[in-house]
């Protein structure tokens, strides 16, 4: 018997033998990463987050956006930072609600959550299947969200094949920083491009993937908090 901290494929009776090939791919996908059991979900991922200069601290309390970008071949690593006017536990809900992401986010045309499950320590883990941009290009991402901790992460499906990618990884961080609910998002994402795309266009789609990817949720979730405080102070409305 397995007993796994996931309760996600391997259910109590099963062995690794009488598991499907999918899922032995899915469960030492995860175990390599260590998503399951909150090694990386238990405040590892903050060793990530880089130090703000001063002009990029300055930035943030301005209320602007702070956007890194590197690049080497078909492999780059992207970072935002932004300050929302809302509490993180409203931030993480959206960010969370990924059947609703057509809604929220203008890029995503189709968001489909095929399975989801909640483990024991309150982990949510989502495989979801989106569409992307006027090209309608096909995503396949699974979803793990820790709200205890504040994060959101995600990573290219391994059981399904992506043409123009080889590896996607990455979290959103939304860190509280004062009593009244104002909070910083994060976003961190590396990933792999296949090696026939031409690097000028990785260059191009990277940025414009980071800006659309970001720049819904401070609007989407501080109107969301508005109206909620307004709901809140009168009730028969």
């Amino acid at each position: 018997m397995i007993v796994d901290a996931t309760g996600y494929i391997i259910n109590s009776g099963e062995t690794m033998e009488s598991l499907s090939y999918t899922a032995k791919k899915v469960l030492n996908f995860f175990r390599e990463k260590s998503v399951f059991g909150g090694v990386l979900i238990n405040g590892a991922h903050l060793s990530e987050l880089p130090e703000l200069s001063s002009s990029e601290q300055q930035r943030l309390r301005s209320g602007r956006r702070v956007q890194r970008q590197t690049r080497e071949g078909p492999k780059g690593q992207g970072l935002v930072a932004f300050d929302v006017r809302a509490p993180a536990s409203v931030v993480l809900e959206r960010l969370a609600d990924f059947a609703n992401y057509p809604s929220m986010i203008p890029v995503v045309r189709k968001a489909v959550v095929h399975l989801s499950h909640v483990a024991d320590d309150g982990t949510l883990t989502a495989h979801c299947s989106y569409r992307i941009s006027r090209f309608y290009l096909g995503v396949s991402i699974v979803h793990s969200v820790s709200r205890d901790e504040g994060l959101v992460r995600f990573d290219l499906d391994p059981t399904v094949s992506a043409m123009m990618l080889q590896e996607v990884t990455g979290f959103w961080y939304v860190e509280a920083l004062d009593a009244q609910g104002a909070c910083r998002v994060w976003l961190k994402v590396d990933l792999h491009a296949a090696n026939w795309l031409p690097h000028w266009l990785i260059d191009y789609a990277s940025k414009r993937a980071l800006t659309r990817a970001t720049s819904w949720l401070k609007p989407n979730v501080e109107q969301l908090w508005s109206e909620m405080q307004s709901s809140e102070e009168d009730p028969e409305t």
